[in-house]
């Protein structure tokens, strides 16, 4: 029996608190076929991750309240949600910022004004890495589970062939 696999489109959560920022982000992402959230703020994109798994998060760095490496920061000690690759998107250019950005767990930093196809491919770069790390842990556990049954599997033909034998 032939099964092919079913693709769900990636989920993109994209957090700004510049809500033109956001339609054009959620605009580009969503004619790529991608589904795609919002938050105006750090606290708000954490309730989403309590509600929905994501493939990326697009995260600005200066919001009101919690900023982007806060956020990030805090993702990333979620064991939950810490295999979530975040770019960080943001106007600050400095390199001291791009260093904290990396070390708070960002996978990338695309300074604003962005340029479009640079912006697209990124995101879709994380996503397929991503997707390929989940691939690879399924995998794993599916050998791990089969292993199992084969060793236990083996045991049990001991258990038996001893039996025998003494018999």
């Amino acid at each position: 029996m032939n099964q092919e696999k079913v693709i769900n489109p990636p989920s993109v959560l994209v957090v700004d608190d510049n809500v033109k920022n956001l339609q054009v982000l959620c605009g580009f992402l969503q004619n790529e076929g991608m589904m795609v959230e919002f938050a105006l703020d750090g606290m708000s994109a954490l309730s989403w991750l309590e509600k929905k798994e994501f493939d990326l998060i697009l995260l600005d760095i200066m919001m009101p309240g919690m900023d982007g490496f806060e956020v990030c920061s805090r993702i990333k000690k979620n064991p939950v949600h810490s295999e979530i690759p975040i770019i960080l998107i943001t106007a600050i250019t400095d390199s001291e910022s791009i260093i904290k950005g990396f070390e708070t767990g960002a996978v990338d930093y695309i300074t604003k004004p962005f340029i479009k196809s640079e912006l697209l491919i990124r995101v879709k770069t994380q996503i397929e890495i991503k997707r390929s790390r989940d691939e690879i842990a399924r995998n794993l556990k599916e050998i791990e589970y089969k292993n199992k049954l084969i060793t236990y599997s083996i045991q049990y033909a001991k258990t038996i062939q001893t039996a025998v034998l003494k018999a």
